[in-house]
């Protein structure tokens, strides 16, 4: 049996711990792209003990940003699709798929530098297809059932690495 300090280690995810430091290094799925249809396709998810929120812009591209902006700390899950972006619901700011603020209103020109929100590598991953095993052991490999995941959602990212 391991120590409570070893089990620690080697369990906890959160920013900064070991565990979480390597598990941020690989592709980790976050969604279904089946998720993201719609007439609002955003979408609030935790990953490693973190909060995001994942949206597809106008065009298509995927984005996953910290889930709090950066200027009051408004949730952006509940933020607006327009103009290329997501706009945050309390003052408004509009952020791209890839983190940049690309608007501030009622901001003096250029304050928008000085923020910073965390973008996390998306990745859309189609036409995949699953093997599933039945339950019972004792029918032949014939048996098997394909499944077809449409698309799933991924992500890779150094979250928590440098904040």
């Amino acid at each position: 049996m391991i120590s409570a300090e070893q089990n620690d280690f080697i369990t906890r995810v959160g920013r900064g711990t070991p565990a979480g430091t390597l598990l941020r290094r690989y592709w980790q799925p976050v969604a279904l792209a089946d998720e993201l249809a719609g007439p609002r396709p955003v979408k609030a998810v935790q990953l490693m003990g973190q909060h995001f929120v994942l949206f597809r812009d106008e065009n298509g591209q995927l984005g996953m940003l910290d889930r709090d902006c950066p200027h009051r700390g408004a949730d952006l899950a509940f933020g607006r699709l327009e103009h290329g972006g997501l706009r945050c619901p309390f003052h408004g700011w509009l952020f791209d798929a890839k983190g940049n603020c690309l608007e501030t209103p009622a901001e003096p020109v250029g304050e928008n530098a000085m923020y910073a929100v965390t973008r996390v590598e998306t990745l859309e991953v189609r036409g995949k297809k699953v093997r599933e095993a039945e339950r019972s052991a004792r029918r032949p490999a014939a048996h098997l059932r394909l499944h077809q995941i449409v698309a799933l959602i991924v992500v890779r990212t150094q979250i928590g690495l440098h904040h």
